[in-house]
């Protein structure tokens, strides 16, 4: 059913999306089409790199692909368009390499339609919840994306404290059955306050719940329960003996708060923009208004003048006690296809990352360079032989630049990667790479050096 669904939501926006240009087209100065608009955009990559260990490796937030060592093809693109209420969004990638098959796949593939404050969405792709993507760590775009459904509540007013409050929740399907718990679902969560222009605070949750060999139905009493998070951790008793109940699920939850006195900081400091993004998550259950398994991190991006800008971030998830992205039923952890869900790094795990970015005066071009250390705790099976896991970690150094070229963006990034302990095991991690790419269409030119540049994975 999943199969035909999804096909018949993608026939369903490609055929829509034909009639509506074939309409415009046909009737062109007949008709107004201002309520239609479209855009696509494409580019290429060429990769050069040596993995670490074997032929291919990992790169952070690639949306599940391996990278293929020796040369690399990647191509992307897509085509957006929007008519009156209905939106809608398709996403291609092709890459093929040395050590890698050809291979293409409908990255994003989604509809959505909106009637005043409420929006429905349908469809395979990603939940942005964080404005800067390396602190993501429930929901980021490390793995493949999700085939789901989305409710969202936008722009509602909040009596007395003042603000706007915005509310999401969605169901989403883990095509998985190389899985300890093969197809779960995901059940994702989160309630918004921006309380000013430069304030915001988000309460964010995901469950991962069901999947085959987890044969019991849920009830409305069930769900209850896995909504408010009753009876986590609790054995029950079946004809096998003492089990996890099949309404036992693995539930993660964090607190954002954003702070952008972008305003405040002109007048008083000098400076010409400041973002400041704070996160404490945890899993399965609560200290009060705490969770544990604690997650910490906070990322800042500070411009002292327009042409500069200089981020930092530092998260670290360690806990000696209830290790982060493990789970004692879903022991195939937090993962999609074996790609982590939230972030990279998972579990035991600590990184800082630090970008300085510099844009000449009147010019469209780019340059970045930045360094990254990640440290961890054990691996693999630390869980059950932790006397045989040691731990290990890497430095990242990273450098490049980005330039307009007619009406197209062209750029190349260098690094390399100097890893120490396990991770000179590990697929993730290349010894050195060169990427080579242009932005054919829907590439970004002009403009100041902002937000879109320094949050992220660049470019």
């Amino acid at each position: 059913m999943r199969l035909y669904r999804t096909a018949f939501a993608i026939l369903l926006f490609v055929g829509c999306q034909l009639s509506i240009v074939s309409s415009a087209r046909a009737g062109e100065g007949d008709r107004d089409r201002s309520s239609f608009s479209w855009h696509k955009f494409g580019a290429a990559e060429l990769c050069q790199s040596s993995p670490q260990v074997g032929r291919v490796w990992r790169s952070d937030f690639d949306q599940g692909w391996f990278r293929s060592g020796g040369s690399e093809l990647t191509i992307d693109g897509g085509v957006a368009a929007r008519h009156g209420a209905w939106q809608g969004l398709l996403k291609w990638r092709g890459r093929a390499g040395e050590h890698l098959p050809a291979r293409g796949l409908l990255r994003e593939a989604w509809l959505s339609w909106r009637w005043r404050n409420l929006s429905l969405r349908a469809g395979r792709g990603y939940f942005n919840w964080t404005p800067q993507p390396e602190t993501a760590i429930l929901f980021s775009q490390n793995a493949r994306p999700m085939d789901h459904l989305l409710v969202r509540l936008t722009d509602l007013p909040l009596p007395l404290l003042g603000g706007f409050l915005e509310a999401e929740n969605l169901v989403g399907y883990l095509d998985d059955r190389y899985r300890a718990i093969p197809f779960p679902m995901m059940w994702g969560m989160r309630l918004s306050w921006q309380a000013t222009d430069w304030l915001g605070l988000e309460a964010q949750r995901s469950i991962m719940l069901g999947g085959g060999g987890r044969t019991e139905k849920f009830t409305f009493g069930d769900l209850w329960d896995i909504f408010l998070g009753q009876g986590e951790a609790h054995m029950i008793e079946t004809e096998s003996g003492l089990q996890y109940g099949h309404a036992d699920t693995d539930q993660k939850f964090a607190w954002l708060l954003r702070l952008h006195p972008e305003a405040w900081v002109r007048q008083r400091l000098g400076i010409e923009d400041l973002e400041i993004c704070v996160i404490y998550g945890g899993e399965d259950r609560f200290e009060g208004l705490v969770p544990m398994a604690p997650s910490r991190g906070y990322a800042i991006r500070a411009h002292p003048f327009s042409e500069l800008a200089i981020s930092y971030v530092d998260l670290g998830n360690r806990d000696d006690s209830n290790h982060w992205y493990f789970h004692k039923i879903y022991r195939s952890g937090y993962t999609y296809r074996g790609s982590i869900i939230g972030h990279p790094m998972g579990g035991e795990a600590q990184t800082w990352r630090l970008a300085l970015f510099y844009s000449p005066q009147s010019s469209d071009r780019f340059f970045f360079g930045r360094v990254i250390r990640e440290s961890h705790g054990p691996t693999g099976d630390w869980v059950d032989q932790p006397e045989n896991r040691s731990g290990g970690g890497f430095y990242r150094y990273e450098m490049g630049v980005s330039m307009p070229l007619g009406k197209s963006r062209v750029y190349i990034v260098a690094g390399a990667d100097d890893p120490w302990g396990e991770d000179r095991v590990l697929d993730r991690l290349a010894n050195g790479y060169t990427r080579l790419g242009i932005e054919v269409w829907g590439a970004r030119l002009g403009g100041k050096l902002g937000a879109e540049e320094v949050w992220g994975v660049w470019p």
